[in-house]
């Protein structure tokens, strides 16, 4: 074909060169002259004719060249493209793709008709260009034997039918290329229809696969997901490695069974839940707002699953109208899950138990809790409890730099702790760093019924060990008041109840009790509620709230209270809060076990700063008594230890029970470079023992009793007072008493 057209080209060529003759401005040879003159003449003319040639016929001759080049080229690009994209899609899909194979494989029957059809158009074009151009071949031919045959020697030629001729061509080739350019339009038009329909249908039938080919060939693509990729409510997520990114925000819940799977939120919300099976699986930026209802919990991280990271995520559970509990945060039993930077927010109920922010179970292990603010949800009336911020009943768990608050209870319901951990003797290895834990408060009861019970802050129960607890503020819930019965009594700031357990550098504050109008004022909690041994509190500063105030009766807490056990208690500052009529708190009890307390200050509280009933080993140095109603209370019959370098000042100095130190068992006890000043208020003379009214009275002073021991005290009497109970004091040595 493209040979037939350079040769009608050249052919063309001649005939225009032969009509420039019949044009050119030359005469025939007149006498004198020769042929070679009239060739010169005849040359500048050709000159001139090949230039019209290039400007008048250029643009035709590019455009019937280029047609059918452009044509051949456009099909072998489509053709080989699309042989491209097939071969790389076989290399790629798996078995998976059946059903893709399927689609594919009549993608294919259709391009095998589609390039039927084109090269049988090819063929069409090829067929009508040869035979609009039969006749037109046929006269440049005969055209160019008689202008072979055209003789100018006699000195004249007679080209007039060579111009007719010409001018017949041009009309003919003017009427070929419309006739061309009307049959390509005519006879391709369903050609281009069918390959811009087919264009349309693969971007729509295979875009699922190309994206799934796309991620393939780019490992570090994300795959986009949008309400489309729900089917029957629920988007699965089986491909592992994969990393997805949602491009909007979706309804509609979250499955991922596969390991080694990344999921950008892309701050959009899913409003559903997520249930995640494999390992390694990481949900970041973005919210995940579960409808109303009770369960399942907003994400759960089910048992086998490891290394899940929750990252930079709000998790906010709509509370439930009905009859069931708020639906929970998070619910793990895998291990080593970590949550970041979260927003967890439990749903509340109304007829049931609020939910819990976490619940981390015994098949779990190592959960860690970094940044996080954790708000429980809200109980109902009465009987339904709050839920707690964290309920863990898992080995290794880790909060650090949190906020957590246990749900308050409504209408006389309890509050629930804002941590409550239990293992039932094993140890927790629980570390909760630089956080702010708060249980719930009690619900006031505004028409019948008690108060709610206010809920602590930390509780480990079911002898839980190894606890830490470093630099936080712990704050117990307050109770509940009520309109026509007991107010409700507040939360104990941190309730241990295993052993091997550190409280250090912590502020502890506990609510106040609930007040009642008709019956008994609400108790406030103690500070720190210690069980069994070798627990140890270090550099806190602990404050107990008042009871009610409304009705009377009720009592305050103690700023730490040992009820048995060991433990090791130093540089801590202890006050405890005014009661309505009940007992009130003392600054440190111990009833039970052993105890070596230093450095330690009990002070303005209601009761004795430092009240020891144990018949357990107490050692004690450096602590300071003042303020209180009483300075040291060694009230067991049987106590034994040594009372060092401690000071009492000014407890009860308004009471006739006033003391600095009252020792109910002096063979047991040596007191070591101690000092009592300003305790008490008694009358002199009084022979009441253990306690000091710091009178002075004529006369010089005499020892009473007289002490027996090793000769070397300083013993002074104010009035007939004694600063504590001598008679059979073992050794007081260096005791100034004044």
């Amino acid at each position: 074909m493209k040979q037939q057209i350079l040769s009608l080209l050249r052919k063309v060529f001649c005939i225009i060169t032969l009509f420039s003759i019949g044009q050119s401005n030359a005469a025939l040879p007149y006498p004198g002259q020769n042929i070679w003159h009239v060739a010169a003449d005849i040359g500048t003319d050709v000159d001139s004719l090949i230039d019209i040639v290039v400007n008048d016929f250029n643009g035709t001759f590019t455009a019937i060249a280029g047609l059918q080049q452009t044509l051949l080229s456009n099909i072998d690009a489509c053709c080989s493209s699309i042989e491209s994209t097939l071969s790389t899609f076989s290399v790629n899909v798996t078995v998976d793709f059946s059903d893709t194979f399927t689609a594919i494989a009549a993608l294919q029957s259709d391009l095998n008709q589609c390039c039927f059809t084109l090269n049988s158009k090819v063929d069409s074009l090829t067929t009508i260009v040869n035979n609009d151009f039969a006749g037109t071949f046929t006269f440049l031919n005969t055209l160019e034997s008689k202008i072979d045959a055209i003789n100018c020697s006699g000195g004249s030629c007679d080209l007039t039918g060579t111009y007719t001729s010409f001018i017949a061509l041009r009309s003919d080739l003017d009427a070929c290329c419309s006739t061309l350019l009307s049959t390509i339009t005519t006879d391709f038009n369903q050609t281009f229809t069918t390959l811009a329909a087919l264009s349309l249908l693969i971007s729509n039938d295979f875009n699922g696969t190309f994206t799934a080919i796309n991620a393939m060939s780019n490992p570090c693509a994300t795959i986009p997901l949008s309400q489309a990729n729900v089917v029957a409510g629920t988007i699965s997520l089986s491909t592992t490695g994969a990393s997805y990114c949602f491009s909007q925000s979706i309804t509609g819940n979250l499955t991922i069974t596969a390991s080694d799977v990344t999921i950008n939120l892309n701050n959009y919300s899913l409003t559903g839940v997520i249930s995640i099976t494999g390992n390694r699986v990481t949900i970041e930026n973005g919210n995940v707002t579960p409808a109303s209802g009770a369960a399942p919990a907003a994400i759960t991280i089910n048992t086998g699953s490891q290394n899940t990271l929750i990252n930079n995520c709000y998790i906010i559970c709509a509370n439930n109208g009905s009859s069931g509990s708020g639906r929970m945060g998070i619910s793990n039993t895998g291990s080593f899950t970590t949550l970041n930077s979260c927003f967890i927010q439990a749903g509340s109920a109304t007829a049931s138990s609020g939910g819990a922010g976490i619940l981390s179970n015994s098949n779990g292990t190592h959960l860690q809790v970094i940044e996080c603010t954790i708000l429980a949800g809200t109980g109902g009336d009465n009987s339904a409890e709050a839920g707690a911020g964290i309920i863990n009943t898992s080995s290794f768990l880790l909060v650090d730099r949190c906020f957590i608050q246990g749900g308050n209870g409504s209408s006389g319901s309890s509050g629930a702790s804002g941590i409550y951990t239990s293992m039932i003797g094993e140890s927790v290895y629980m570390q909760i760093i630089e956080s702010t834990i708060q249980g719930g408060s009690g619900g006031s009861s505004l028409v019948a019924g008690n108060g709610g019970t206010g809920a602590s802050a930390i509780v480990s129960t079911n002898r839980t060990n190894n606890i830490n607890i470093i630099k936080c503020f712990i704050l117990s819930g307050a109770g509940g008041d009520s309109v026509s019965a007991n107010g409700g009594n507040s939360g104990v700031g941190i309730l241990f109840g295993g052993s091997n357990n550190i409280i250090e550098q912590c502020i502890i504050e506990t609510g106040v009790g609930g007040d009642s109008d008709s019956a008994t004022d609400g108790s406030s909690g103690s500070g720190i509620s210690l069980v069994f041994s070798n627990n140890i509190i270090n550099q806190c500063t602990i404050t107990t709230g008042a009871s009610g105030n409304d009705n009377g009766g009720g009592s305050s807490g103690n700023g730490i209270i040992q009820t048995s056990g060991s433990s090791v208690i130093s540089n801590c500052t202890i006050t405890t809060g005014a009661t309505s009529g009940g007992t009130p708190g003392y600054g440190i009890q111990v009833l039970a076990g052993s105890a070596d307390i230093e450095s330690c200050t009990a002070q303005n509280c209601p009761n004795t700063g430092f009240f020891i009933s144990t018949a357990g080993a107490i050692n004690m140095a450096n602590c300071i008594s003042e303020f209180n109603t009483g300075g040291f209370d060694m009230s067991a019959s049987s106590g034994v230890g040594t009372i060092k370098s401690c000071v009492a000042t000014q407890n009860g100095a308004t009471l006739s029970t006033g003391f600095g130190f009252n020792d109910k068992h002096p063979s047991g006890y040596r007191y070591i470079a101690c000092s009592a000043e300003g305790n008490g208020n008694n009358s002199a003379g009084s022979t009441t023992p253990g306690f000091d009214t710091n009178y002075t009275i004529s006369g010089s002073p005499s020892p009473y009793p007289a002490p027996s021991g090793p000769g070397t005290e300083t013993y002074y009497q104010n009035g007939a007072n004694t600063n504590g109970t001598f008679a059979g004091v073992s050794s007081w040595d260096n005791v100034t008493l004044q």
